[in-house]
């Protein structure tokens, strides 16, 4: 069981923008680059820094589930 790491005031920031943008409640690179209005690579680069966070979950290649807010591990989705 992985813990959550902390992220910074920016970065939870977007991720709070991208998860209220995301439809479903999943994430992909396009609901970021919309969100944020950035560009693909920048958005992988977000999408990364979440997934080894802890707070993006990999369901398949291009999709993310957001995790809890209140979750204290990953496996709390």
């Amino acid at each position: 069981m992985k813990k959550i790491a902390g992220i910074g005031k920016t970065s939870r920031k977007n991720l709070s923008k991208v998860i209220r943008e995301a439809k479903g409640g999943f994430v992909t690179c396009h609901t970021v680059t919309q969100a944020l209005k950035i560009s693909p690579p920048k958005a992988r680069a977000h999408i990364t820094l979440w997934v080894n966070s802890g707070w993006l979950q990999k369901i398949r290649k291009g999709l993310y589930l957001p995790l809890d807010a209140a979750a204290t591990s990953e496996n709390q989705v």
